[in-house]
């Protein structure tokens, strides 16, 4: 049985599908949409699962991505946090020479 399923088509089992780790049969073909490179600053923490909850909210809020990592046996949250810089205060990855400002 072949079944095409994205976002579009039926948004739901799309998503259930997507932790299923392979239960629920093989991928043949994806398509990926593709955006621009953006440089991007991340900052890593380490804080309480207290003090996250309490700055869940701010974190989503404030932060282009984020991302935590929850160790229940220590009670310390990971919070990973990144968002874009501006392009003219970095080095170019691709020569590794400062751009040129116009």
């Amino acid at each position: 049985l072949l079944v095409d399923l994205n976002k579009q088509s039926d948004a739901a089992m799309f998503s259930a599908v997507a932790p299923s780790i392979g239960l629920l049969g093989a991928v043949t073909e994806v398509t990926l949409s593709c955006v621009p490179l953006e440089l991007v600053e991340a900052k890593l923490l380490s804080i309480t699962l207290e003090e996250v909850v309490s700055s869940v909210r701010d974190i989503m809020e404030t932060n282009r991505y984020s991302r935590t990592s929850i160790f229940p046996s220590t009670k310390q949250v990971s919070v990973w946090t990144a968002n874009p810089v501006v392009k003219s205060g970095w080095y170019c990855l691709k020569n590794r020479s400062r751009p040129t400002e116009k």
